[in-house]
């Protein structure tokens, strides 16, 4: 009995030796993380919250980061620490450590006792047993192997779901930025067609303007009011999707954004081997690589043990009413007579095909992604280019043209603020040009999977 009772020991020291703290898998997410960002500032925050202390520790960052205005990175790392939704993709490493620590333990063995009194109640056998499924212990290699592999896949979700974060935060920065300096010209578009309207009127009480010529300045007064209540009401929509992102509307609708639209920078990312590179470094793709690889491993698990469904191993110990001791091992071998686990090698196949074909799904998306991102950056510099280099600089030649030719009595009031009203309607489409650049810019840099793409050279004039 005690060598049973030692057998079972070393079996359950065995399948209870698997470790996996949560500070490791904290700590590999994190890298996964800082290769993807290339920024560890941003990667220290990326941090899965298990605990009263992680929220505490939370609201402090939060604290510290919104102490000044928010830049474009601190608005990341503001929703890297912030966003609920993030928290709800990290917890899948949870279930996934869970599934890992499962799959790393052999089956518990079973203890028996069993006491047959003789019918003339004259002793009785006492026997003791334990039984061990063997079949586990042999299969514990290759389930640890596929559970690296979907713990891996669940580490890159984890790290994708950053990433998507920062790519979607930075992206809705650009679009509140941009409707905050939209909104700003259409303000001032507003007062030069209320001053115009109101020249109007005067000009029409001293019998120097017709009643018809008053109100077309009156309905391009209401039109240019019109178009600024729209605008400032996109910058609130766009405020509230920003705060929303960060984790923060209704607490801090107050944010302050401390960055302004970069200038366009003087080159783009250069287009030759992006395919090749999203295709080798996007998190996503990788992730579901390694999700592949652990349904291939677990089919073949499945096919190497179909005809071999149970193996159970036992020692017994007997003791009978004469006071004789027996005990031996037994071994127990299921027949698949019945069942030679069809179901599970067909299950496992079809789990292993479907994480094959969604991983060339993705790949054929990828490739769309990247070619339509990369059309969309040079469509969007060239167009905020034009209204750079050419349309602006026309229309501030010809506003300061007709200013001129007021003063020097030349013209009526009318063509220098008409002019004026030109030139702020031309900064509108400019500022919304830039805007599609640098959401172009950063949607390329999503589709290469390299997030640095959307900031470089971001500080050139």
């Amino acid at each position: 009995m005690s060598r049973a009772l030692l057998l079972a020991a070393t079996l359950a020291a065995l399948g209870g030796c698997a470790q996996l703290p949560l500070e490791r898998v904290d700590r590999d997410l994190r890298q996964a993380v800082g290769t993807q960002l290339a920024a560890p500032k941003l990667a220290a925050d990326a941090n899965w919250r298990r605990d009263a202390a992680a929220d505490a520790h939370a609201q402090m960052r939060i604290a510290e980061l919104l102490a000044q205005g928010v830049s474009s990175d601190e608005a990341v790392q503001l929703a890297l620490v912030a966003n609920p939704d993030l928290q709800v993709q990290l917890e899948h490493l949870g279930v996934a450590r869970a599934a890992w620590l499962e799959a790393s333990q052999i089956a518990n063995p079973v203890l028996g006792w069993s006491h047959r009194a003789l019918r003339d109640g004259h002793g009785a056998n006492v026997e003791f047993s334990v039984a061990q499924d063997l079949l586990s212990v042999f299969q514990l290699p290759g389930r640890r192997r596929s559970a690296d592999a979907s713990l891996q896949a669940a580490r890159l979700e984890g790290a994708h779901a950053v990433v998507a974060l920062a790519t979607a935060v930075r992206q809705q920065y650009w679009r509140s930025v941009a409707a905050d300096e939209f909104a700003g010209h259409a303000g001032k578009r507003e007062e030069i067609g209320q001053l115009m309207y109101e020249l109007a009127q005067r000009y029409q009480s001293a019998g120097n303007l017709s009643v018809v010529e008053r109100e077309q300045h009156r309905d391009e007064a209401m039109s240019a009011r019109a178009e600024a209540e729209r605008a400032r009401s996109d910058a609130a929509r766009q405020r509230a999707a920003l705060l929303r992102l960060l984790g923060m509307i209704g607490s801090h609708d107050d944010l302050v954004l401390s960055d302004r639209l970069p200038p366009l920078p003087t080159s783009d990312p250069p287009l030759g081997d992006l395919e090749a590179k999203a295709l080798r470094q996007r998190v996503d793709l990788q992730a579901l690589r390694h999700q592949a690889d652990a349904e291939l491993l677990r089919a073949a698990q499945a096919r190497r043990w179909r005809l071999l469904p149970g193996v159970e191993a036992q020692f017994s110990a007997e003791k009978d009413p004469g006071g004789d001791r027996v005990s031996g091992p037994a071994v127990g071998l299921a027949v698949p007579l019945f069942n030679a686990q069809q179901a599970a090698v067909a299950a496992t196949d079809s789990q292993a095909r479907l994480a094959l074909r969604r991983t060339e799904a993705l790949a054929l998306d990828v490739r769309m992604q990247l070619r339509d991102a990369a059309a969309e950056l040079v469509a969007a510099r060239r167009i905020a280019q034009s209204w750079r280099d050419e349309v602006l600089p026309a229309r501030e030649a010809i506003t300061e043209g007709a200013t001129r030719e007021y003063f020097y009595m030349l013209k009526g009031p009318w063509d220098p603020l008409s002019a004026q009203q030109q030139l702020t309607t031309a900064r509108m489409s400019a500022v919304e040009a830039l805007r599609d650049y640098w959401l172009a810019r950063t949607a390329l840099a999503a589709a290469v999977g390299e997030p640095a793409l959307a900031g470089a050279e971001a500080s050139q004039p």
